[in-house]
């Protein structure tokens, strides 16, 4: 979306897009970077604007970050 930041977007089912986001944690992890990663995931909820899941992936985010980054946290 900007910077060091990108958005994935993806079908998938609450405990499927939890998932995801925690195996693309582990496999950035398995690399053995110098640096972090942080995800917030979120499903859109029926009649949801984008701007209200990108608002809530967004919190998802810094939740991620402030619970010690190299983590996702889903909303």
């Amino acid at each position: 979306m900007g910077g060091a930041w990108f958005l994935v977007v993806a079908s998938q089912s609450k405990q499927t897009a939890a998932a995801l986001a925690q195996r693309l944690v582990e496999d950035w992890r398995s690399t053995g970077p110098r640096t972090t990663i942080s995800i917030g995931a979120t499903v859109r909820e029926p009649g949801e604007s984008p701007t209200e899941v990108l608002a809530r992936a967004d919190r998802a985010l810094y939740a991620a970050k402030r619970g010690g980054r190299d983590r996702s946290c889903f909303a």
